[in-house]
């Protein structure tokens, strides 16, 4: 079953969500918010590599032009129960603004941090992002049983910071 506002707001209120608005509470959904550091893919060396963090400009935000692609986070660090599943879409707002998340948001029971998110330019124009901006949503799915082995003895993305890009494919390429 999907969390409904009431749901997500006793689950943001008893410390899952920081920092937590409760204005961003939709009616099965929560709203996040861009955070202040991006990264982008630079070509150096004959291929291309992620740059390191690059802070956002408060009050010009920056810009990701027609065809750009973007790892940014979430300003909120979130923290999902054991015995249920998160799920991130894009805001149809953002969608209708020509931006495009390529949907890498899956998170496993237990999965603790910041959420990165894929992000690419399809409007004919250059679109500005800030930080705070409302550009994806949350979604909680209730699991049948608490996880045997949650996503902190799994994965390793637990308790990221920022915009964390895969460093794997570097081997693999």
């Amino acid at each position: 079953m999907i969390f409904t506002d009431k749901q997500i707001k006793f689950w943001a209120e008893s410390g899952c969500v920081k920092p937590y608005d409760p204005a961003c509470v939709n009616p099965a959904s929560l709203d996040l918010r861009l955070g202040d550091f991006y990264r982008k893919p630079v070509f150096e060396n004959d291929r291309y590599i992620w740059s390191t963090e690059i802070v956002i400009s408060r009050k010009n935000g920056f810009p990701l032009y027609p065809g750009d692609f973007v790892l940014c986070h979430s300003l909120e660090t979130t923290e999902i129960p054991t015995n249920a599943v998160a799920k991130l879409f894009l805001k149809s707002s953002a969608g209708r603004r020509g931006i495009e998340h390529l949907h890498a948001g899956y998170g496993d029971p237990g999965f603790i941090g910041q959420w990165t998110f894929e992000l690419k330019n399809h409007w004919p124009e250059k679109i500005i992002l800030r930080p705070g901006d409302r550009l994806l949503q949350i979604t909680l799915e209730e699991c049948i049983d608490h996880a045997a082995r949650p996503y902190g003895e799994t994965g390793h993305y637990q308790n990221q910071k920022g915009a964390q890009p895969n460093y794997d494919w570097k081997e693999k390429t």
